[in-house]
């Protein structure tokens, strides 16, 4: 298989049809019900998160430009895109639309992941302590007008007790020093 970078940062590699494997061809036919795979203009492959290019398609510049353009592009551009090449590049303007939603989703994960195991290191006994500052915490949530009150609540919430617990650690560590002298 000869696979060429087109776009490191962008996920974006070509390649001819006869370097794909039966799987990649397989994976391309369900993307594309069924289409035969010499009009393979570019397909993704959610596994590895690449977008491929098929370099022996005439339209491969354009196919190639399009792709950086809409990948890099703010939803603006990609809506105004989106537009311009509606019927002519329909098919392809909607797979890279999937592959901006899947790479969107794959960085929310990321991020959910960090915290999960952020707070996996957590134990309940300090969700014990403070069962009734947490059920009071909820009340206040509730009555927040939208989610965004209620999240901003909660983090300046938390940056107050942190402030808090930091204060009183220096406090501590400098009556230790004094003690030491």
């Amino acid at each position: 298989m000869s696979y060429k970078i087109v776009n490191e940062e962008l996920r974006i590699q070509s390649c001819n049809i006869e370097d794909l494997s039966e799987e990649t061809k397989k994976l391309f036919v369900e993307q594309f019900e069924d289409a035969p795979i010499e009009i393979l203009t570019l397909f993704y492959n959610p596994v590895t998160d690449i977008v491929i290019l098929n370099r022996d398609n005439k339209g491969y510049e354009l196919y190639k430009l399009t792709a950086i353009t809409y990948l890099e592009g703010d939803s603006e551009l990609r809506a105004a895109m989106k537009e311009q090449a509606k019927g002519i590049l329909d098919s392809t303007i909607e797979l890279l639309e999937k592959v901006v939603s899947r790479r969107e989703q794959l960085k929310i994960d990321k991020e959910a992941e960090k915290l999960i195991r952020l707070l996996g290191k957590q134990s309940m006994n300090i969700y014990i302590k403070n069962i009734e500052m947490l059920e009071a915490f909820r009340r206040i949530n509730k009555k927040a007008n939208n989610s965004f009150l209620a999240y901003y609540n909660t983090f300046m919430y938390g940056y107050i007790q942190g402030i808090r617990s930091e204060r009183a650690r220096k406090k501590r560590v400098g009556k230790t020093n004094k003690n030491i002298c």
